[in-house]
Parts: structure tokens; C-alpha cells; sequence
């Protein structure tokens, strides 16, 4: 359970840094 988690929120923080560094909707 923590590991997907874990993946979940790296996704998350991953989308997070793109939509900012692109400053466009995906």
C-alpha cells in the first residue's frame, strides 16, 4: 500500500513540475 502511494504522489509531483516548467494544459 505504501508503495503505491509512494508512485502515486511521484506521479502527481512529476505532473506538477510539467504543467509549471510548460505553463500549458496537457
Amino acid at each position: 500500500m505504501t508503495i503505491i502511494l509512494g508512485i502515486i504522489g511521484l506521479l502527481l509531483m512529476i505532473y506538477l513540475f510539467w504543467f509549471l516548467f510548460k505553463g500549458e494544459e496537457i
